[in-house]
């Protein structure tokens, strides 16, 4: 079963340049990377939720703020359907 990603930011000023994962599908047990970029603002977080495939479910919310550069890079186990 796979997983799908979906990212959002939760500051309004801040926008993501890139976001990049490392992987298109996961597996139980695999190790899900999420990296980027985006205009650094001072205080601002990323906001991330893992959906199942069907996106009826969020498997994983995280917020967590990026670099002062702007570059963040967050790893997750995939834990199958939840």
């Amino acid at each position: 079963m796979g997983l799908i990603i979906s990212l959002s930011l939760l500051v309004i000023p801040a926008m993501a340049d890139t976001i990049s994962l490392n992987k298109q599908k996961y597996i139980f047990g695999d190790t899900i990377v999420v990296s980027g970029n985006l205009t650094f603002v001072e205080g601002s977080f990323v906001g991330l939720q893992i959906l199942n495939p069907s996106k009826s479910d969020i498997l994983t919310i995280d917020q967590f703020q990026p670099q002062n550069n702007g570059s963040f890079t967050k790893s997750y186990k995939a834990q199958g359907p939840k």
